[in-house]
């Protein structure tokens, strides 16, 4: 019985021996027929490279090229393998000291002796064609080809933004995206780093010490191919553009081109501004730190970040249209103007001009007097009981017009512009206040700020008559196996306002050009138009404002103009629109003369505006109407000008 169990268990013993051996015999055939084994049991040779995507191209509204790639080199040093035949020779070829070449192979062997990590980035293709000879003299360096960015026209800089090494926030937040890769900083390049990054590839490759690649791992069974970003087909046209910042040269401003029918911005140029070339490459940082420090903002981008602008006159086309919705006013309601709105002891100064005037001659004359007078009887109209309840109606008309809010145009860090509440007003006034408190919001002066982008899209809205598409750069993504994706989101935006009211406003734009204070605007067989303004600016020189849109039926174009510190709203920012739509609607500046005279005018000048000489020809002033200084702050006396 004995002998039996020892026998049945030597037999089971030696089934599970053969069995085992037959497994890994097995196990070492499969291991012998694939290579890729073979190259994991070295991990020295073998490499895991990322394949970088071309990043997606940006276009205008014609398909001219904006935005392109270039190729950009990044090296990389593994400090086992570290070997550098002539030093001299090297860091000469590389253009760095010896002790740079030092500190940085230090690091690289803090960071890790047996594994790469990048000696040098951004290598521009010319210097790398220099050097790649005799970069393979030495051993341990390893190439990783990516693309930076080249911008075609020194243009669009706030519009289109910039790419830079990703950020520590963004690693963490972000797993498509590893230490050294690029990302969208700013603008366009921003708002669609999502569509235009593409999709990195990867591929498994052997390579010698000198990091020479000698073969790949199972035929590319491993490797993944790199997905191209998409193509962004943009609404901007390019000479436009380019005008908007020639004219704006030596001076502190914005200008907003926007077409009515679409939402699509023509242009968006802010002053002053940089060459988007600047900042791409290995000369990055120092570019970047330089432009960041100068005193004038260049990176600031005025058209959507300066919220604290005051609309001055331009807003009185919102305040005429919704006093007619309300029934404050008709269009032919007159009021007359003895040179100022009284306030107990106190006048909101007006220019001398013909009295008494309708809606359609108030808005021609910007008469403070008859716009301080809607305002005060719109805030306080009985039908809303308090004047708390009629300012709170008339910040909701606001908001409807895109005033204190944010518009959503598709490139990031928008401003909301500022637009005051009734609280701040229960606190200044201790809930005493009414219209007349406030009466400098009638003019569009007092707390009221608007972004020049804002500005623009009034005069959208009006040329619509009463509605607007989101402004936007976006036109379409077309993919790289032809897709083309357009954005539906921007659907029109109704403002709560009759279309039949926008006829007395636009009746009184037209005479605004035609014989009022925007005569400079004038264009033979255009009719535009438009509305000047002067936002008080308590530091120097007033700004000039001027909001227009052409021709006056079916509008291919609306636009605002703002130029800090150059007086009165006719004076510079209306010729400026004139050569802008001149230019878009007849294809070419004819009025040659006036635009050479705009690019050389300097309103960055110091000199106290007293002693300040303007190179233009300046228009026919009116006589000047005595005013009193009130004691209420937010009471603003108007200069003997408001146009």
């Amino acid at each position: 019985m004995r002998a039996d169990y020892y026998k049945d268990r030597k037999w089971t013993v030696f089934v599970i021996i053969t069995a085992i051996l037959i497994i890994f015999s097995i196990r070492v055939a499969f291991m012998v027929s694939d290579n890729t084994y073979k190259y994991q049991a070295d991990k020295n040779i073998l490499r895991k490279v990322t394949t970088y995507p071309a990043r997606g191209m940006v276009y205008d509204r014609k398909m001219n090229l904006l935005v392109q790639n270039q190729p950009s080199y990044d090296l990389y040093i593994t400090p086992q393998y570290l070997k550098i035949v002539d030093t001299a020779l090297f860091i000469q070829t590389l253009g760095i000291s010896k002790h740079e070449l030092e500190r940085r192979i230090q690091e690289a062997i803090k960071y890790s002796k047996t594994r790469h990590s990048l000696f040098a980035k951004q290598i521009d293709h010319e210097t790398f064609t220099k050097i790649q000879e005799r970069l393979w003299l030495n051993e341990g360096f390893e190439v990783e080809i990516k693309t930076v960015r080249r911008y075609e026209k020194p243009i669009g800089a706030g519009i289109l933004g910039y790419i830079s090494e990703v950020d520590t926030a963004t690693l963490n937040k972000d797993k498509y995206y590893k230490t050294g890769d690029y990302v969208g900083k700013s603008g366009l390049e921003k708002k669609y780093e999502k569509y235009l990054r593409g999709q990195k590839g990867v591929r498994y490759v052997v390579v010698d010490v000198h990091g020479r690649e000698y073969g790949g791992v199972a035929d590319g069974k491993y490797d993944t191919v790199a997905v191209a970003g998409d193509d962004l087909i943009t609404g901007i046209d390019t000479q436009l553009q380019e005008l908007a910042e020639q004219l704006l040269q030596h001076k502190i401003g914005s200008i907003v081109a926007i077409e009515p029918a679409t939402g699509e911005i023509l242009c968006m140029a802010s002053s002053p501004s940089y060459d988007p070339n600047l900042l791409i490459g290995s000369e990055f940082t120092k570019n970047f730190v330089v432009l960041n420090s100068d005193k004038t903002k260049p990176l600031y981008n005025r058209p959507i970040q300066a919220s604290m602008y005051p609309p001055g006159s331009t807003y009185k086309l919102v305040l005429g249209l919704i006093c007619q919705q309300e029934g404050i006013i008709t269009p032919s309601y007159s009021l007359g103007c003895g040179g100022g709105y009284n306030i107990g002891t106190h006048t909101v100064g007006c220019h001398r001009h013909s009295s008494p005037l309708n809606l359609e001659g108030a808005v021609t004359s910007s008469c403070n007097t008859y716009f301080c007078s809607i305002f005060n009887d719109f805030v306080m109209h009985k039908k809303w009981k308090s004047a708390e309840n009629g300012f709170n109606a008339w910040r909701e008309y606001m908001l409807a017009f895109g005033l204190g809010r944010k518009l959503g145009v598709d490139i990031p860090y928008e401003s909301k512009g500022n637009l005051p509440t009734a609280e701040l007003y229960n606190k200044r006034y201790r809930k005493k206040w009414g219209a007349k408190s406030i009466i400098s919001l009638g003019i569009g002066q007092g707390e009221m700020g608007m972004t020049p982008l804002q500005m623009a899209n009034i005069a959208a809205i009006i040329a619509n008559r009463g509605f607007y598409y989101t402004p936007h750069f976006v036109r379409e993504r077309r993919t790289k196996n032809g897709l083309i994706i357009r954005d539906t989101t921007y659907t029109k935006n109704y403002v709560p306002v009759d279309a039949k009211h926008f006829e007395p406003i636009i009746n009184g734009m037209e005479q605004v050009v035609k014989a009022g204070t925007g005569k400079k605007a004038q264009i033979e067989g255009i009719r535009i138009c438009a509305k000047t303004g002067t936002a008080q600016n308590p530091f120097g020189e007033d700004h000039s404002v001027f909001v227009a849109f052409a021709p006056r039926d079916n509008p291919k174009i609306a636009l605002a103009v703002f130029v800090e510190n150059a007086g009165f709203g006719g004076e510079v920012a209306a010729p400026m629109a004139k050569v802008l739509i001149e230019h878009y609607l007849k294809g070419q500046v004819i009025s040659t003369e006036l635009k050479q005279e705009l690019e050389n005018m300097d309103f960055m000048d110091p000199t106290p505006k007293d002693k300040k000489k303007k190179t233009i020809v300046q228009p026919q002033k009116p006589e000047k109407v005595a005013i009193n200084i009130p004691d209420n702050p937010a009471v603003l006396p108007r200069k003997e000008e408001e146009r």
